[in-house]
């Protein structure tokens, strides 16, 4: 039989579509927040410009920056992404961890909402 705390998140954090929607709202600057001051403090670049504070930044083959992070336990694997040049953020929750789905589909939309920038 397996502990109730088995399946749970890193700190035992849960969280809806809406927090991450909002949360990737404020991370983008569309949403004021008592937090600023650490989202901004977080979105430093650190490590070569390629990690941040719990954010990772990646160039796409179309010369799109994206600031992106994802996670997974036993069972569930998320993804949240933004670019904050064309205001495009991502969240994508998925209920499978045999591969890396979630972030290879939030790349992918990056890339294909990077064809229709003005």
């Amino acid at each position: 039989m397996l502990a109730n705390h088995v399946l749970v998140g890193a700190g035992n954090i849960k969280s809806t579509l809406k927090d991450l929607m909002n949360y990737l709202r404020a991370n983008m600057g569309f949403l004021d927040t008592e937090l600023n001051l650490a989202i901004e403090l977080a979105q430093r670049p650190r490590f070569n410009n390629f990690v941040y504070l719990g954010w990772f930044i990646i160039k796409l083959s179309v010369g799109q920056i994206i600031t992106w992070h994802g996670g997974a336990t036993v069972g569930h694997i998320t993804f949240i992404g933004f670019n904050r040049s064309t205001s495009t953020g991502v969240v994508i929750l998925y209920n499978w961890t045999a591969s890396l789905l979630p972030q290879e589909v939030g790349m992918r939309i990056f890339e294909i909402a990077g064809r229709y920038e003005e």
